[in-house]
């Protein structure tokens, strides 16, 4: 199973806040905090062999504590992997796209005070979902717990009243457009290309004044399917040859390997055109091409 995630991105979230002031004493009663965003990343690394023998990716995942939108190494709580798949029909190179998925996570066993699930594995089915029999690895992004509220500060004297701010700008929308991606330099197999922005402009589209964000989720190879199997002659005498040909593709012109068993001999096992002496007994042979 082959796979490329070149990246993640988080929804930005904009908003206004206003304050005002009274002839009244203020009393801090608790803390009122807001969690990070809960962010995932694929790692340039690969997924150790331990892990998976047959190689795989890493995916970190942890919260955004520095609010950049970027997953830093201090920021990290979660590290899964995600194992290639075994080879596909005709033990050719093949296999399928890998998938992960965040869900939100209640406060309970998993954890305290709720969070983040983080589901991973391959799209067998190739249907776009991660569907829960696909799941291999499942890990918790929990958030932090409330501290204990602080003692009461004395009331101070109630100050004059200030003259009222001037009501702050609206912070910009996020935006995404995901289209497909042809096969090429980004994706060999095609794929999706992400792009996110701030709508500063406000116009609903990208603007040349406007920063984006370019990931691109890429289709892994596809599935190998052998095309036709041909014999010339198709009956020969004990000892005599006969030419073989096979013929398979993976749909994106990949470059294929072959392999002929049987009873008798090939003359050149490993192509896909070969000359088969038929065994030195009379008989039907049953002949194979992986």
């Amino acid at each position: 199973m082959k796979a490329n995630i070149r990246g993640l991105f988080p929804v930005l979230l904009a908003g206004l806040v206003l304050a005002g002031c009274s002839r009244e004493a203020v009393h801090v009663v608790g803390r009122v905090g807001v969690n990070a965003v809960v962010m995932s990343a694929v790692s340039p690394e690969s997924a150790p062999l331990h892990a998976c023998p047959g190689g795989g990716i890493i995916i970190k995942s942890g919260h955004d504590r520095n609010w950049n939108h970027v997953l830093d190494p201090g920021e990290v709580e979660l590290v899964q992997n995600v194992c290639n798949g075994m080879n596909g029909a005709g033990n050719a190179t093949a296999g399928v796209p890998a998938l992960i998925k965040m869900v939100p996570e209640p406060a309970g066993a998993n954890c305290a005070a709720g969070g983040q699930k983080i589901l991973a594995g391959p799209d067998n089915n190739r249907n776009g979902v991660l569907d829960a029999s696909e799941v291999t690895s499942t890990g918790f992004v929990c958030n932090g717990l409330n501290g204990t509220d602080g003692s009461n500060g004395s009331n101070g004297t109630n100050g004059t009243n200030g003259t009222n701010g001037t009501n702050g700008t609206n912070g910009a929308n996020s935006l995404i457009s995901v289209v497909p991606e042809p096969a090429g330099p980004n994706c060999a197999g095609g794929g999706l290309k992400v792009v996110s922005w701030l709508d500063t402009v406000a116009n609903g589209v990208l603007d040349p004044s406007e920063t984006a964000f370019t990931n691109f989720v890429c289709a892994g190879p596809g599935t190998v399917t052998i095309e036709s199997i041909s014999a010339d002659p198709v009956v020969v005498r004990p000892g005599q040859t006969t030419a073989m040909l096979a013929s398979a593709t993976d749909g994106m012109g990949s470059t294929l390997t072959y392999s002929w068993s049987g009873p008798g001999t090939f003359a050149t096992p490993s192509s896909a055109s070969t000359v088969w002496t038929a065994p030195a007994t009379v008989g039907s042979y049953l002949l194979q091409v992986r």
